[in-house]
């Protein structure tokens, strides 16, 4: 075989790398659930559709770029290390012989910079009065977490009635 030529046998579409790489490496991580998701969407994507012989810089950029247009910088360059790890699985240890990680030629997108707004004098107790008009009993110990964890409005929770839906945990509890 030549350096950088795949064998019929060895040359897939990124989805189905990316599948192997969900059933053999991803139950080994903490963070297996949220990764098994990350890989369910990208195998959505028509990015998933490329074969791995045929995968380049452009098509990373391409998705790089489309992907920014929904989500945070922070969650693209999650999706690129993704792909790019499950490349390099693909070469080190499954066989794979491809020239290069097309994911290493492209600029990662910038990251956001993490918020440090702090409560002012007064108004916690403010937020605290406000809290205590929810006939939500979850209500003000949700707001004491979000307050000491420094958690963000969007990653906290729905309320919605007696129910709270945690937005990115995806744990809902009555």
């Amino acid at each position: 075989m030549e350096l950088g030529v795949l064998t019929q046998h060895q040359d897939c579409r990124l989805e189905e790398l990316l599948q192997r790489y969900k059933q053999e490496i991803t139950p080994t991580k903490k963070g297996a659930v949220q990764e098994r998701y990350r890989i369910d969407k990208l195998c959505r994507h028509p990015i998933g559709e490329i074969r791995i012989s045929d995968l380049a810089s452009h098509h990373i950029v391409q998705y790089r770029d489309e992907r920014a247009k929904t989500a945070s910088g922070r969650t693209v360059l999650k999706d690129l290390l993704l792909i790019s790890h499950a490349i390099k699985t693909a070469q080190r240890e499954w066989g794979f012989e491809l020239p290069s990680n097309p994911v290493h030629n492209v600029n990662k997108p910038p990251v956001n910079k993490p918020r440090d707004r702090r409560l002012e004098e007064g108004e916690e107790e403010r937020l605290f009065q406000i809290c205590k008009q929810s006939s939500n009993h979850w209500f003000i110990p949700l707001v004491q977490v979000a307050i000491e964890t420094g958690t963000e409005e969007e990653s906290c929770c729905l309320l919605h009635g007696t129910t709270c839906i945690w937005i990115k945990a995806g744990f809902i509890s009555p």
